[in-house]
């Protein structure tokens, strides 16, 4: 970056001595202003020069990394706040740090090849996702049992979720070392312009020297980094810088032999890739790793961290403190936290856990996709959407179980409901005879004749009478009827005591067919509409009631609610039935609500056939109000509403009478409201309730 004190400001070549005390002070002013002013714009030039920079290297060597990759598909972007080369597999790109190019402490060849470091990690995961992701798996266990065993050691030392992130935090990084190993092999012979021995290696040196790895002694650091460290350390500096300085314990790991090999041979023989053939299968890798490796690993980290705890206080009387206390976290575990936060390595060459497994997720998913059936396919993209619909909406699995069940238990009755909304939606064009006057042909019309008796004459005259317009004929007019315009539909459900069991099953069903079966009324209205362009619409609303009530789904339109909302709301609705189970039947007050709910334009339309109004109730005993529900229902129906209770279940006389009384009454009859008694034979219900719906709406003209 340039010099901030090296920008010439305004009045610094001016001759001082020929100025006065208040020109030296206005100078002084102006110039702190400009260099204030020239700080800022170099720092943003920087930024700038920063992403001009990198989007200049990948332009330059865009076709090199494709053919490198073997991807043509990968994008390449840069970032001002990434920290390294990464990838993001969702967007299927190669994320540039923008701050490794704003200076000039990496040259040319030291991007490219950590470009290629990355593309090489790119490579080797997308090949085999799943076993990656199964590496991470075995990783979270490994360190999930090795805290277990821990801690018997250490009671109350940490929460046992942290020293299991310990573990897995340095066993990430063990196989983050050993696999910059095997990609910078891959890079080596892909890339035979870095290989070792060749001119451009010295920048590959180089650049590890800058993160870093020149020094040999690695004593100063964690005994089971030392291990992990100096493997790489040796692999990329160990003939230009020395091998590396280890304690004595690491040396004896190391020099362990297995399978007639130490380590760092073992590294050589069975985690690098041969030159000119195809990858290693990274599972091949990782079983090797686990086995012959990782076990040295751990007896070497275990004895670190042994070291680091002797060197701090004993945390669990102050974590037993925190847990009296109630404030939720314990004191934070992190024994190496020192030794990272002031390492002189600089690890820009990897991404970090989380991002890797969200590319390895979205890899796999594009993998099992490839491989599907049309059918699987078909399910899995279904299956799919329904979970974001799911997380986007709230719904939680229960919720989904439940609809899912009654969604099959009522798949019979919905789809002959389907039938009978194509036959209805197929009544809604009609061609009606419309008499034409004035014709050339047809039947003679002697009212045209006189109204054209002088044209007619002449046309006479000339011969030509083929011309006179003055017949008329019928002809079949196609005529679009919007007659209702919206059709509402309340479901008002028993909800008391003795409805549960299998009542409210069978309520449930009915509810659920009454919704789902308008909302395929709504399609067929959506997929007919540009020929018969009615407005119609139907809604559904669910009313639970007991002692009291409560609207559980409003209709659709209410409050501008989109398809996405009904559908949530529909889902929703089966568990608010399930929360809303009271004492006692008081029909009285929701009927009362609706009632009281109709303006004298709702009151018109319904006159005017532009609305239709119903209400379907279903209760398993008879109101507790019978003279306040008798003088509603009577009200409802002579206002055009049509009313219609179902009575279920096993109930005895009195109950039985009381329900014909309310709902059966001369009156009530005569204005159209009908009580149905179902009874025991409980199955009825949903195949009657949506009878009576299919009579309703049976005449209507769409």
């Amino acid at each position: 970056m340039e010099n901030i004190n090296n920008v010439p400001t305004i009045g610094e070549n001016e001759d001082s001595s020929k100025k006065n005390i208040k020109e030296k002070i206005g100078s002084t002013a102006l110039s702190e202003k400009t260099k204030n002013e020239s700080n800022s714009n170099i720092v943003e030039n920087s930024e700038q020069s920063g992403k001009r920079k990198a989007e200049r290297f990948i332009n330059q060597h865009r076709r090199e990394f494709s053919i490198f990759a073997r991807d043509p598909s990968l994008n390449y972007i840069t970032s001002p706040n990434a920290e390294t080369f990464m990838f993001d597999a969702g967007s299927i790109q190669v994320i540039f740090p923008e701050q490794w190019f704003k200076e000039d402490d990496y040259s040319e060849e030291e991007k490219l090849f950590s470009s290629y470091h990355e593309l090489s990690h790119f490579t080797d995961m997308r090949e085999n996702p799943e076993v990656f992701l199964d590496n991470f798996a075995q990783m979270g266990r490994d360190a999930d049992s090795l805290a277990k065993e821990w801690l018997k050691k250490h009671p109350n030392r940490a929460p046992q979720a942290a020293v299991a992130s310990v573990y897995r935090k340095e066993l990430h990084d063990l196989y983050n070392c050993l696999d910059d190993i095997y990609v910078n092999n891959i890079v080596y012979d892909r890339s035979p312009r870095f290989a070792k021995g060749s001119d451009d290696y010295e920048d590959v040196i180089s650049l590890y020297k800058k993160l870093g790895f020149e020094e040999a002694d690695l004593t100063n650091i964690p005994l089971h980094l030392q291990m992990s460290y100096s493997l790489l350390r040796d692999e990329m500096l160990g003939d230009v810088c020395g091998k590396s300085i280890v304690d004595d314990k690491v040396n004896d790991a190391l020099s362990k032999v297995v399978l007639g090999q130490t380590i760092p041979e073992a590294v050589d023989s069975r985690l690098k890739p041969i030159p000119g053939t195809s990858l290693v299968d990274p599972k091949e890798r990782y079983d090797f790793i686990r086995h012959f490796i990782q076990p040295q690993f751990i007896e070497l980290l275990e004895e670190a961290l042994e070291e680091a705890l002797d060197e701090e206080p004993d945390r669990s009387q102050q974590n037993q403190q925190t847990k009296q206390q109630g404030q939720g976290e314990e004191t934070e575990f992190d024994p190496f936290g020192d030794f990272r936060n002031n390492s002189r390595f600089r690890d820009f060459l990897d991404n970090d856990e989380e991002n890797i497994e969200k590319s390895l997720h979205e890899w796999k998913e594009q993998k099992d996709i490839e491989n599907m059936s049309d059918e699987e396919r078909r399910k899995y993209e279904e299956e799919k959407r329904t979970k974001e619909f799911d997380d986007k909406h709230g719904i939680t699995e229960e919720e989904r179980k439940e609809n899912t069940r009654l969604q099959n238990e009522i798949k019979e009755a919905r789809n002959e409901m389907r039938k009978f909304w194509r036959n209805l939606v197929g009544k809604s064009v009609e061609y009606r005879k419309n008499k034409v006057k004035y014709q050339r042909k047809g039947r003679f019309n002697v009212s045209s004749y006189i109204d054209r008796y002088a044209e007619t004459e002449e046309r006479k005259a000339q011969g030509n009478l083929r011309t006179a317009e003055v017949y008329d004929r019928n002809e079949m007019k196609r005529t679009i009827v919007d007659q209702p315009e919206t059709i509402d539909i309340s479901l008002l459900v028993d909800c008391s005591v003795s409805m549960w069991g299998e009542k409210e099953e069978m309520a449930k069903q009915t509810a659920a067919l009454l919704m789902y079966s308008i909302k395929d009324f709504n399609h067929e209205l959506d997929r007919e509409r540009y020929k018969t362009g009615s407005k119609l619409r139907a809604n559904t609303q669910v009313i639970a009631f007991s002692s009291d009530d409560r609207e559980i789904k409003g209709f659709e339109r209410k409050n501008g609610r989109n398809a996405g909302a009904n559908d949530t709301e529909i889902i929703k609705t089966f568990s608010k039935l399930d929360k809303f189970k009271r004492g006692g039947t008081n029909d009285e007050a929701p009927l009362q609500k609706i009632q009281s709910s109709l303006s004298a334009d709702d009151l018109q339309r319904i006159k005017d056939k532009k609305l239709k109004k119903i209400i379907f109730e279903i209760t398993d005993g008879a109101s507790q109000y019978e003279t306040g529900a008798s003088r509603v229902i009577k009200q409802l129906a002579g206002e055009g509403v049509l009313t219609v209770g179902f009575q279920i279940g096993n109930v005895d006389e009195h109950e039985r009478e009381l329900f014909e009384r309310i709902w059966n009454n001369d009156e009530a009859k005569q204005n159209g409201a009908k009580g149905i008694y179902i009874g025991n034979n409980l199955s009825d219900l949903p195949t009657k309730l949506m009878e009576e719906l299919s009579d309703s709406l049976n005449d209507i003209i769409i």
